[in-house]
């Protein structure tokens, strides 16, 4: 069976607990200008950082060949599926930094203050917000059935695509 690269493994399942430890630690609501999610907007800035290491290393070894191939949709579906999980991975990190920019929450990651990407705005940040909010939900869906599909070909089709991207102490190829 081939795998996954090492690097691709990693940044995966780190992303993986980044994403969901930064959907856990979101907020809402007029307190957050007061008070706001720190811990969020660090995970939050650190999938954004991630993201390009994690394109590099996913391009420079492309991916193992499916053992089974399921017929044309079902990878098609698949392939849709990675693509629009790729494109919540920054779209997400980068409307909470406007929103935060929007509400006068400086932004910052490992002592680096980031620049506001939008003036401060004494209402609310309005449409991004909602985008925002809605984004984190269906990544959080689209990764939740990304993970059943994978459960579902590792142990009822029995076709090895979870070992891939296991770490080599829990895989069994």
């Amino acid at each position: 069976m081939r795998r996954y690269s090492p690097t691709v493994i990693l940044l995966h399942w780190v992303m993986a607990g980044l994403i969901l430890g930064a959907y856990l630690t979101s907020e809402g609501g007029s307190h957050v200008r007061a008070n706001p999610p720190l811990l969020h907007f660090w995970l939050g800035l650190s999938v954004l950082v991630l993201l390009v290491p994690r394109l590099v290393s996913r391009f420079a070894a492309r991916a193992p060949p499916a053992e089974n191939a399921h017929g044309h949709w079902p990878d098609q579906l698949a392939r849709a599926g990675h693509w629009v999980l790729y494109a919540l991975i920054p779209l997400l990190p980068l409307t909470g930094w406007y929103v935060a920019s929007r509400l006068g929450v400086t932004v910052s990651l490992l002592d680096l203050q980031l620049p506001p990407l939008a003036p401060a705005g004494a209402g609310p940040p309005g449409l991004v917000t909602e985008l925002h909010q809605l984004g984190g939900n269906a990544i959080l869906i689209l990764a939740g059935f990304h993970g059943l599909i994978a459960l579902w070909h590792q142990y009822v089709l029995k076709d090895g695509t979870l070992s891939r991207m296991l770490p080599g102490l829990w895989s069994s190829g």
